[in-house]
């Protein structure tokens, strides 16, 4: 069985910019270097790019990528 590779990247403080002390789990600015870089693994499909993160909901996290990758 051939499975895909995959690299987890951590969302707050890697893929965006921290957001702490925010009240409302806002997720910062994107950093762009990281954004053309996980757009480049998925686009050249070679690895499964997972992103974690912990002071936000899935929903959040979804929409914020969907938005940002643009």
């Amino acid at each position: 069985m051939d499975q895909k590779k995959w690299i987890g990247v951590d969302l707050d403080g890697t893929l965006a910019k921290s957001n702490k002390g925010a009240r409302n789990n806002t997720i910062g600015e994107p950093i762009e270097a990281m954004l053309n870089r996980i757009k480049k693994w998925i686009e050249d499909g070679e690895y499964e790019v997972r992103i974690f993160y912990c002071a936000c909901q899935r929903q959040q996290a979804d929409f914020w990528y969907s938005e940002m990758a643009r």
